[in-house]
């Protein structure tokens, strides 16, 4: 029972699921059994199997749903497509929607190029914590999207809350038995032949990146900030083991942008599994492929 929370971390739904199945038989769920199984249900797009673990939890195991039951729901509507739904779900909750709810639907919305919602998802995150910079970074964008600028007065209440800290990125990289630090767009000699790499695999890297998913990031793109953290940090590790590393830990303070996803998911089909957990979720890649399933 331990590995159920780990498998639906790692993306093997199917597994978490046989888990479960085996547990309900010998232990009652509790609350943090059913939120992983709603978890689970909503990485294998099993839609019905997810709404009804949901409503269950009261008339089966006398369990009240709790603010991150619903974020699970929001979460399962969103990587199932039916953003409809999901918006009406929130509004029908029973408890305030906090963060984690908005930012779930702020994902769903972003992967299946809803803009309307959106930035929907974003001012309700930026009213919540109107000092947070992110959140305004991330309502600007949205804004942008559509040919639309900022409302006057909330620019000028955003600006005053402000984090003055601009919104980069950095990554931290187990390797070696040593923990290495990276920032986002910090040049450093030392790290001349790992720009250069990079620079040379960016070719079979720009093509490839979707077009489908909305271009907002939580981090400024490269040609504004530099090279980000991950890109460094994953390049340092290939290039100082002579490109023969099996496996880099990487964790990163902010949410992957699509061509650094791409990166890591090119780099795994060539043999080095990346482990990489950044403010969303945790990536493994492998094979070509992550385990967030391009969801995220």
């Amino acid at each position: 029972r331990f590995g159920f929370p780990g498998y639906v971390l790692h993306g093997c739904s199917d597994e978490a699921i046989d888990v479960f199945d085996q547990m309900r038989k010998e232990y009652t769920p509790t609350r943090g059994t059913l939120l992983i199984l709603i978890r689970a249900y909503s990485r294998a797009k099993m839609f019905e199997k997810g709404k009804q673990v949901f409503h269950c939890m009261t008339t089966d195991y006398q369990i009240t749903p709790g603010i991150e039951h619903y974020s699970a729901m929001v979460d399962l509507f969103g990587r199932s497509g039916k953003l409809k739904d999901a918006i009406e779900f929130i509004e029908c909750m029973e408890l305030e929607p906090d963060a984690a709810v908005w930012e779930a639907l702020f994902t769903a919305s972003r992967c299946h190029g809803n803009v309307a919602l959106t930035i929907h998802a974003a001012e309700n995150l930026l009213k919540l914590n109107p000092a947070n910079s992110m959140a305004h970074h991330l309502v600007t964008q949205a804004h942008s999207l559509c040919g639309r600028s900022v409302n006057p007065l909330k620019e000028k209440r955003s600006q005053e809350h402000k984090d003055t800290r601009t919104n980069c990125g950095y990554s931290l990289l187990q390797f070696r038995n040593m923990v290495y630090s990276f920032v986002s767009g910090r040049h450093s000699p030392g790290l001349n032949s790992v720009y250069n790499w990079l620079k040379s695999i960016a070719v079979n890297i720009k093509p490839a990146v979707s077009n489908t998913r909305l271009g907002i990031h939580e981090e400024e793109e490269e040609e504004i900030c530099g090279v980000h953290s991950e890109k460094l940090a994953l390049g340092f590790a290939l290039v100082i083991s002579g490109y023969k590393v099996k496996c880099v830990r990487i964790v990163k303070n902010m949410r992957m942008c699509e061509e650094c996803h791409y990166t890591a998911k090119y780099i795994s089909s060539y043999g080095c599994e990346i482990l990489l957990h950044d403010s969303k979720c945790l990536h493994h890649f492998k094979n070509g492929r992550c385990s967030c399933g391009d969801y995220w």
